[in-house]
């Protein structure tokens, strides 16, 4: 390893995690550098553009230069790329259909499928659409983007029994998501299904879209002793993380029980 980028990177790193610019000495003595050899990599960073020297006592913070490096990257990750490792490893631990999907309007977009042990039917192949409020990858999306239940009350349709279709019991289950970090349904779109879906942030901290897991509400009852949903938040986690998420605080995760309402 070369021990002089190492030691610029811990610098840069440093002074990365800051709050406010820091002076020479409080550099050194957070590094364990030698003055001179901080004085030396300021300096190179200050002409390459990366740090600049603010106020009258000259302390030191990073420029938007790194920034800008970042948004090009992240501007180049493609979400179903990065997710479907993922999706797979959830099929495969579940073996269960694994699902991505989007937020178009008020539908949910699946991007990528990964087919479980037992497929459950066509309505959710990729490049097919689904009414965001009735189904996990949706409504937990809805849940975390904070959008008012009132603002699509109109459009509440019944797609069977097991529908929620009343505004304030809507806005209840939006909160108990948003309070759990994932959503459950059962039959709520179509009857016998159940969907499991957790959200997808980005860089930004906004919510990108969900990953999920979906089947039968018999094998998901039959399972239920497997923890499924933990394994639902943590690929959500880790495809945030490959995203560029880094500061959404984790939320603990409420035990699942069996599905009293919701679908894929």
């Amino acid at each position: 390893m070369d021990t002089t980028i190492a030691k610029g990177m811990t610098l840069i790193e440093y002074l990365a995690g800051c709050d406010e610019p820091k002076n020479l000495h409080e550099i050194v003595a957070a590094l364990g550098l030698s003055k001179s050899n901080v004085h030396r990599l300021l300096r190179t960073f200050i002409e390459l553009g990366y740090v600049r020297q603010v106020g009258a006592k000259g302390r030191y913070t990073l420029t938007t230069k790194l920034w800008e490096f970042g948004v090009k990257a992240i501007s180049q990750l493609d979400f179903p790329q990065v997710a479907r490792p993922h999706l797979v490893r959830l099929s495969e631990d579940t073996g269960e259909t694994a699902l991505l999907a989007i937020l178009d309007g008020m539908e949910v977009l699946y991007m990528d499928r990964i087919t479980g042990d037992q497929p459950i039917g066509v309505f959710n192949r990729i490049g097919r659409r689904a009414p965001a409020w009735a189904n996990a990858t949706g409504r937990v999306i809805l849940a975390n983007r904070m959008i008012d239940v009132s603002m699509f009350a109109d459009k509440l349709t019944r797609y069977t029994s097991q529908t929620i279709c009343e505004p304030a019991e809507l806005a209840a289950e939006f909160e108990k998501v948003r309070t759990q970090g994932f959503a459950l349904t059962a039959g709520e779109w179509h009857e016998g299904v159940y969907g499991l879906a957790a959200p997808v942030f980005d860089a930004y901290g906004a919510v990108a879209g969900s990953v999920g897991i979906t089947g039968t509400i018999a094998q998901y009852e039959s399972n239920l002793s497997k923890e499924w949903h933990i394994g639902v938040v943590a690929a959500a986690r880790a495809i945030s993380e490959e995203l560029g998420m880094r500061h959404k605080p984790a939320k603990s995760v409420t035990m699942l029980s069996t599905p009293k309402s919701s679908s894929s």
